[in-house]
């Protein structure tokens, strides 16, 4: 066992807590848990893992230059069909709304 005082947890929170209220020490120890993530580097890991996964839904597309003409082609035809699917689904709720104010529905 280390008799040497640094190595004491109860001694160091002792000191740490002598004097201070309870919000400030909520604060102090929340502020160092959640501490700002850096922008760039969390946006590029997540997109690098986000990328990647894409492979799982799109047969043939992995993280390279002939995975992203792949990946494009994809993007192309769901993004077509979605927005055309969307397209209809708001069209009709907005027909719907039309005669519904008229008095039609």
């Amino acid at each position: 066992m280390n008799a040497d005082s640094q190595y004491h947890e109860e001694g160091r929170a002792e000191a740490y807590l002598e004097g201070r209220r309870a919000e400030e020490i909520l604060d102090a120890t929340l502020s160092r848990t959640f501490s700002k993530l850096h922008q760039l580097a969390f946006g590029t890991a997540v997109g690098i893992v986000s990328l990647s996964l894409l492979g799982q839904f799109f047969i043939g597309y992995r993280v390279t230059l002939a995975g992203s003409l792949i990946g494009l082609g994809y993007a192309v035809v769901v993004g077509l069909l979605g927005g055309y699917f969307i397209a209809i689904r708001y069209n009709w709720s907005v027909d719907l709304m039309e005669r519904r104010r008229r008095g039609d529905a």
